[in-house]
């Protein structure tokens, strides 16, 4: 063992009582940042019970330490009631961190704060990423280690795939917090002013899989005392007090463009106008595919929202504001798959609204893309669906899937390709057998029939619609196939005889 890991050995026992004694004292305050301003993901941005942040992962919220997600550029962020800054390195689109970003963190670490560098790519191709590392102190070689990771108290630790090493600049007094099992530092500590810079070579925040993605506990956490020490030491050099707002924050440049708005980062600036262009170009395509202009409140009847992220090929929606990937050869699919969220509300489609919006985006890609001649955009929104449809149908009956009488977290335990391609099997059905404008027939009757306000909008009452899109009653199909849909339960009004 090196002179160096001897020497941080004591610390890190002392380090790793804290989580031991958190049922005796309670820990001082930890205000953590997740950044995810250079690599978007939806671990460390979300605080649902399976992710970094939520009720099973690796924040304690029981024990004084808060969490938020910042998509902003870092310079714009206000630090000063945070302790802990968790970055997430986004060696894989090399953004670049500019000379504002480098002071801003290194005046909040002067005056005690922490920074978390979290590294899980390869950086020998990214410039930006490199020149970043390197103002700490840091290099990441390309040659990975396999093997447990092992915590500077002897305790071994599974990660997912292979690690970097880290390379540490001698100027600095580094304590090393993990090595392979080689003794290879793979994460380590140093002081700087009165605050800490950690850099981890991986991603130490491993969770195992247990059960279907939408239950609560669907994952284990398995490294949670090896990084509680961590983030404990990390933060330890600042005193905050607990925060009353905890609200994401948010991309910081605002474009606006009247009837809606886009947001984005000191990083994505060169990305808006070619967002925008295709924006322009699969909206009125959209509009005509769904048969009615996007649903108020969440559209262009107000000031929509849409978030550039710095990801690729995903996205979100929450109504009034979508987030897109930034990295994309165009942005007409992930456009039409978001905005077609958004456009269904404010009742989600039931049976399978990722399946609707799959559909939507990839006809609309095709559309759109065979306006503008690009080819590659026409085969990969036609040919994607098939692929989808190709895979569910390998449960022919339908036997396993059933979105009229199953939960969501039911569905999704049997696999997101075989329930979305179930309903892309459907709504391929019902265009080749009534009509390529169904759908907009579909959505100008939930429009028209549907309150807006206080109902409960249900599997079945979507079937029953189906039978006045395509002008038959289609619950006998669907019962055909597997679903057990039931028009006895149908509760929309113009179904019951009532205005």
């Amino acid at each position: 063992m090196s002179p160096l890991l001897k020497k941080c050995l004591s610390t890190a026992l002392l380090l790793s009582t804290a989580v031991l004694m958190k049922a005796n004292a309670a820990a001082p305050q930890i205000n953590m940042i997740n950044d995810v301003s250079h690599k978007y993901t939806f671990f460390f941005a979300w605080k649902n019970p399976n992710s970094f942040g939520g009720k099973h992962g690796y924040v304690d919220w029981d024990n004084n330490q808060q969490f938020q997600q910042s998509q902003a550029t870092i310079s714009s962020v206000d630090l000063s009631q945070v302790n802990l800054y968790n970055l997430v390195i986004g060696a894989k689109y090399d953004l670049p961190y500019t000379p504002k970003d480098i002071k801003h963190l290194n005046r909040y670490i002067a005056d005690g704060g922490g920074i978390f560098l979290i590294n899980s790519e390869i950086v020998q191709e990214s410039p930006n990423t490199r020149a970043f590392l390197k103002e700490y102190g840091v290099t990441i070689p390309e040659e990975k280690t396999e093997g447990n990771i092992i915590s500077a108290n002897g305790e071994q630790y599974e990660v997912a795939d292979e690690v970097n090493t880290l390379v540490l600049d001698g100027k600095y007094q580094w304590d090393i917090l993990a090595t392979d099992e080689s003794n290879n530092p793979v994460i380590a500590s140093r002081k700087q002013g009165k605050g800490h810079v950690t850099i981890s070579s991986f991603s130490p925040f491993k969770r195992i899989q247990t059960r279907g993605k939408n239950f609560p506990d669907s994952f284990k956490f398995p490294n949670y005392e090896l990084v509680q020490p961590i983030l404990q030491q990390t933060a330890s050099g600042k005193t905050v007090a607990k925060r009353k707002d905890l609200a994401s924050i948010p991309t910081d440049k605002v474009k606006d463009l009247g009837t809606f708005q886009i947001r984005y980062t000191d990083y994505s600036t060169h990305i808006v106008d070619a967002v925008l262009k295709d924006y322009d170009v699969i909206y009125p395509i959209l509009e005509k595919y769904m048969g009615v202009p996007m649903a108020a409140g969440s559209g262009h009847s107000e000031t929509f929202t849409i978030d550039l992220l710095a990801t690729k090929g995903s996205g979100v929606s929450f109504g009034k504001r979508i987030g897109i990937s930034m990295f994309n050869d165009n942005y007409f699919g992930i456009l039409g798959h978001e905005l077609t969220h958004s456009w269904v509300t404010p009742h989600g489609e039931p049976l399978s609204g990722e399946g609707i919006a799959i559909h939507v985006g990839s006809k609309t890609q095709a559309l759109a893309s065979k306006k503008i001649g690009y080819a590659k955009g026409i085969t990969t929104g036609t040919e994607g669906l098939q692929k989808r449809i190709d895979i569910a149908l390998k449960d022919p009956t339908f036997s396993q899937w059933d979105p009229v009488n199953m939960n969501g977290g039911e569905g999704v335990a049997f696999g997101k390709k075989v329930t979305h391609g179930k309903y892309l099997h459907i709504l391929k059905h019902f265009e080749d057998s009534y009509g390529s404008d169904v759908v907009a027939r579909y959505f100008q009757f939930k429009r028209k029939l549907v309150p807006t306000n206080n109902f409960t909008f249900t599997g079945n009452d979507s079937v029953w619609l189906w039978g006045k899109a395509t002008g038959k009653d289609q619950f006998a199909y669907f019962n055909k196939i597997g679903i057990k849909a039931d028009k006895s339960k149908v509760t929309i009004p113009a179904a019951l005889g009532k205005s």
